[in-house]
């Protein structure tokens, strides 16, 4: 509500009598001798004595005789002018009714009352670029503040305006650099524009139009029920901000609700909101995206999912993304792919076919449009691109006929139409009508593996790529095959693979490769083998095509240096990377038709799986399960030259020796294991030699612990009245005990988790005390009294008190009972 000082002025003229009031009186919709605000409409009228002395417009209508959005009147408020602040507001105090005079968006100050200032959002006051680097800021005041406007951009490196460059074209572009700034050229300068949200129109010469993300004109409630809003030029606006929530079945606040407690509380009907109670009156101070905390006094955590603020590629590359409070929001979609080399959205290609095609992923439809490729359809993970379409990577879609076809790089073998297809080869590129298309030898061609158990090599009479099969117990490692257990009298110095992808060396009579990392590839230019990188620029993202190696990255992720250019390829659901390629895997599922002769054991959907000979259908291997329930890979290690299919626990470095402890109810066990290659660029621990050695006592960092270590006397006889009991460490009580040899000797006692070794006075106060020193279970001050039947003895009750022995809360033992029987509570009965 508005002018409240005058409006009170006014009254008290009319009241007292005085000259000045210059309000013209009328009955208007005042009720006889009726005195206070009514609602008319979209006016908020005072009457006095039956007159309307004055009137309000309500912007956004009224109700119970207040402007919606203004804080409810208190009838009570006793002294005029008197000034207040409420939910973020300057309320005052105005012919009894408290009224709004301002808002307070930073909070409102009680003591004055005054608003809040806005508080300081920076602290750098030397010159810097903005976060989007179109201007040099500085702070001011905790303020940043414009310093000047960089027409071409700001320099983050020395926070200066860039030199505009040089230009020749007509009008406004697109940046080609794909930062989604609109470019003009202006005497031969090209000079920055604006800066697009929505990324550049079809044309590329301006902004692309803003999406209405609205219809309704009319106010109703947001969506999390806390403002009033309303759709203004496709876009939704506040229309009032709801200390207590937004009405959604009358679309106004909501009034707050008295309140007696202190301070703040989670809403206990749900709505993930926190709300404070002062002066009696409950408002809502915040809405909690991830919920209320345990304690029900703050909003939980929310959890981060990212940490990088700049623009950067999302994981499949179609879109260009940044971290904003701990989310990804998408900076711009990408027609044709995101760059991950400099983070920015690819320049579509020219092309000139009429039909819809598939990109080399054999994940996305691609159409010509306009003289430029675009992608317009991309598959989802249960679909293949296949002639120009998504399709099922299932019967009956797959074989609509009979014969043979295509499925991305694999042909396939339909014998009916609707029937299950046989896999017939896996194309080294890509597959037409049936057949694997002809692959021209590189420049300088070197060999690769293929699969594991394949050579990708130049056939120098065709100069045509073909496959080569390792022999039988072999695999191809690094372009060569060779055997795991190779123990051939090899006596070469150490030298880089054929691919020049791993060094290569000869330990004690035996092959073993040492894999250079991604990005790097094996040199002996200067003497002794290394791995050296390939990349010319790690930041532009250009690599040294001569030397540079096709390799992947886990399963999913492949590398290659394509014109000088570091090419990033996420492979999809229904393809594995292998030598630096996304290769379509069987598409064969569980419970489908095999033999022994056609079918090797493998795995499918991470499951280790074989096929059984008297049912010829696909099945589990015996004893094992979904590895992903275990959060495991499916994978083989060679054993007697035989592969075995199972479930391995996932490791990051090949050699790597692992010690582990593994409990086995009551016993100990250390073992070793090692990380093995378990096939397709999976790694997974593997114990050696199937070791298990039990330990005595206990098992710590994967050795046996010896627990009588530096107790030089224990096992010896002793006096238990002359022993003086003792604590070693938090965990050995060594104590003067009777063992099974009816001796009594020195013992140490190992204590449980959750137990220490303490010094006490066992049964103090009772005939029977004596200083002791052992294993008490630890417990909380206040904790109750517990009891225990002692040991195996069935008519004795111990009676437990949590008392404070040093700085630790244990239980001690204060009592002894003997009984006829003791009970299940620990108790005689």
């Amino acid at each position: 509500m508005k002018n409240s000082v005058a409006l009170w002025i006014c009254i008290g003229c009319l009241v007292t009598g005085l000259t000045g009031c210059t309000n013209d009186l009328q009955k208007g919709v005042c009720g006889v001798g009726e005195s206070g605000t009514i609602c008319d409409g979209s006016r908020l009228v005072v009457c006095a004595s039956g007159m309307e002395v004055s009137s309000t417009k309500c912007d956004n209508g009224c109700a119970n005789n207040m402007c919606i959005g203004d804080t409810q009147p208190n009838l009570t408020c006793p002294t005029p002018g008197e000034l207040k602040c409420e939910n973020s507001a300057i309320l005052q105090c105005s012919n009894g009714f408290w009224n709004k005079t301002a808002d307070c968006p930073n909070g409102c100050d009680g003591v004055l009352p005054q608003c809040k200032a806005a508080p300081q959002t920076c602290t750098n006051p030397a010159n810097h670029c903005s976060a989007d680097n179109t201007k040099v800021v500085k702070c001011d005041s905790g303020q940043e503040t414009e310093v000047s406007k960089c027409e071409c951009g700001c320099d983050p490196n020395v926070n200066a305006c860039k030199q505009c460059p040089q230009c020749n074209y007509q009008g406004t572009q697109c940046d080609p650099a794909g930062t989604g700034s609109v470019l003009k050229c202006e005497g031969g300068i090209s000079k920055f524009v604006k800066t697009c949200t929505n990324g550049c129109n079809e044309a590329g010469t301006d902004c692309a139009e803003e999406q209405e993300t609205c219809t309704d004109t009319e106010n109703h409630c947001n969506a999390d029920n806390t403002k009033v809003v309303k759709c203004q030029d496709g876009n939704e606006v506040e229309v009032s901000k709801c200390e207590c929530g937004c009405d959604s079945k009358t679309n106004i606040c909501k009034l707050c609700q008295a309140c007696d407690y202190e301070g703040q509380k989670c809403d206990p009907t749900g709505t993930g909101s926190v709300l404070e109670c002062k002066n009696g009156t409950e408002s809502t101070v915040k809405t909690c995206p991830s919920g209320c905390n345990d304690a029900g006094t703050d909003c939980a955590e929310v959890k981060e999912t990212c940490t990088d603020t700049k623009d950067h590629c999302n994981a499949d590359n179609t879109k260009v993304v940044k971290c904003e409070n701990g989310t990804e929001t998408v900076v711009s979609d990408c027609q044709c792919g995101c760059d991950p080399a400099v983070n920015v959205c690819k320049f579509c290609p020219e092309c000139d076919y009429k039909k819809t095609k598939c990109d080399s992923t054999f994940s996305n439809v691609l159409e010509c449009r306009d003289g430029k490729e675009k992608t317009v359809k991309t598959c989802t993970d249960e679909q293949i691109c296949s002639d120009g379409k998504c399709i099922a990577i299932e019967a009956p879609e797959i074989c609509d006929t009979k014969g043979r076809k295509c499925l991305g790089r694999t042909v396939i073998n339909c014998s009916a139409a609707n029937a299950q297809p046989d896999i017939i080869e896996d194309c080294i590129e890509t597959c037409t009508n049936g057949k694997c298309d002809d692959v021209a030898c590189p420049e300088k061609p070197q060999p690769a593996c293929f699969d594991a158990k394949t050579i990708l090599e130049c056939d120098n009479g065709t100069h045509k790529m073909k496959k080569t099969s390792c022999g039988e117990g072999e695999s191809c490692v690094s372009g060569e095959c060779f055997k795991s257990d190779q123990q051939s009298s090899c006596a070469f110095e150490t030298q880089c693979s054929a691919d020049g992808s791993a060094i290569k060396s000869c330990k004690e009579g035996k092959v073993t490769y040492e894999n250079c990392p991604v990005k790097k590839y094996c040199d002996a230019s200067s003497g002794s083998p290394k791995c050296v990188s390939a990349m010319i620029s790690e930041d532009l993202g250009l690599c040294d095509e001569e030397h540079f190696v096709s390799a992947c990255d886990g399963e999913k992720t492949a590398y290659t240096c394509e014109s000088g250019s570091l090419k990033v390829t996420n492979c999809n659901k229904n393809q594995t990377c292998i030598s630096g390629i996304c290769r379509t895997t069987t598409n064969k599922k569980i419970g489908d038709t095999c033999t022994k002769d056609n079918f090797d054991d493998t795995c499918i959907d991470n499951t280790p799986v074989t096929c059984d000979s008297k049912s010829k259908h696909i099945v589990v291997i015996e004893n094992e399960k979904n590895c992903t329930e275990e959060n495991a890979v499916c994978g083989s290690v060679e054993s007697g030259g035989v592969q075995l299919f199972s479930c391995y626990e996932p490791c990051q470095e090949k050699g790597a020796i692992l010690a582990r402890c593994i409990p086995d109810g009551d016993k100990n066990y250390q073992t070793k294991l090692e990380c093995v290659d378990l096939g397709n660029g999976k790694l997974g621990l593997d114990h050696i030699n199937a070791n298990y050695d039990q330990c005595d006592k206990e098992c710590k960092e994967g050795k046996c612990v010896d627990y009588t270590e530096g107790i030089e006397n224990v096992g010896k006889e002793c006096e238990a009245d002359k022993f003086k009991a003792y604590c070693k460490d938090s965990s050995r009580g060594v104590t003067c005990e009777e063992n099974d040899e009816e001796k009594t000797v020195i013992t140490v006692e190992l204590c449980d988790t959750n137990e220490l070794c303490a010094a006490y006075k066992k049964f103090e106060g009772s005939d029977d005390a004596y200083d002791t020193a052992g294993c008490l279970k630890q417990c909380k001050s206040g904790d109750p009294d517990r009891y225990e039947c002692a040991g195996n003895v069935i008519f004795a009750s111990t009676q437990f008190t949590c008392k404070k022995i040093a700085d630790s809360y244990l239980y001690v033992p204060v009592d002894n009972k003997f009984c006829e029987q003791c009970g299940d509570d620990g108790k005689c009965k």
